[in-house]
């Protein structure tokens, strides 16, 4: 069987910046708790620990990547206003009486092509163009209006491999602040944790830790119960998959197959 390899420093070091954002506390607040010679951060901070490491079984996987593909076509040209929609950002040509469908199309593809560095942007025919992804952006999302004289069609989904990791492991992240009104309390902090494993910035720096965030485990508040007065206490344990190289699934998995390996 190969040995699994994933380098701890790296992943402990993307679990710690993950939590330090998503609490949104300065840096020096998150720390490990078996940290030693270092003194109790100011409040609200939070300690951390991996434990509960376990092994899932050495996983095969096949797969096919496939990246987007969209054509943009111009069915209509009068003097209005075309927009053409990539990911929340809007390109805008307001067309004048004497355009044809090429001169609005020209307009809109070079707007794109400006706006969008890791796409491929190309004209197809007299009135459409293509905007394909790549290795870096397999995945996006567009719309155009008016919807009666622009239309969108997707020739390929983006796909991305996933990755079922071999084993994993459950961080636990003890909150801790010396405020118990609800709102500012360490129960309402540490539920920012599972919105911001959400955040694109932090699925990537799991990506590159080749690690993923799975699921919450358990969230317990245990104010008044083993903290002291005027300090409230909730622990979350979030369970991530530890890879080596682990990849997110963008939108949906063209073939995946499982066998077992023997030894």
């Amino acid at each position: 069987m190969t040995a699994e390899v994933l380098d701890w420093g790296t992943a402990g070091n993307a679990m710690r910046d993950y939590v330090v954002a998503a609490l949104a506390v300065p840096d020096a607040n998150v720390i490990w708790a078996d940290q030693t010679g270092a003194p109790q951060p100011s409040y609200p901070y939070a300690k951390l620990k991996i434990f509960g490491i376990r092994n899932l079984g050495n996983i095969e996987h096949r797969h096919d990547e496939q990246i987007m593909l969209d054509t943009i076509t111009v069915v209509n040209a009068s003097a209005q206003t075309y927009t053409v929609i990539m990911d929340g950002v809007s390109y805008p040509y307001a067309a004048g009486g004497g355009d044809s469908l090429t001169d609005i199309r020209d307009a809109l593809q070079a707007l794109v092509d400006a706006g969008e560095s890791d796409v491929t942007v190309a004209a197809s025919g007299a009135a459409a163009f293509t905007v394909a992804g790549s290795s870096a952006r397999m995945a996006f999302h567009i719309t155009t209006t008016p919807v009666a004289d622009i239309t969108r069609v997707s020739t390929t989904d983006g796909i991305s491999a996933r990755l079922y990791w071999a084993s994993e492991a459950t961080l636990s992240v003890d909150v801790r602040s010396d405020q118990t009104v609800p709102r500012l309390g360490s129960r309402t902090l540490a539920e920012r944790l599972p919105f911001g494993a959400a955040q694109q910035s932090n699925r990537k720096l799991f990506k590159d830790a080749d690690i993923a965030f799975y699921r919450v485990a358990g969230m317990t508040d245990l104010t008044g119960l083993v903290s002291a007065d005027m300090e409230s206490r909730t622990v979350a344990d979030l369970i991530f998959g530890l890879g080596p190289q682990v990849a997110e699934d963008l939108n949906w998995i063209n073939t995946l197959t499982t066998t077992p390996t023997w030894t």
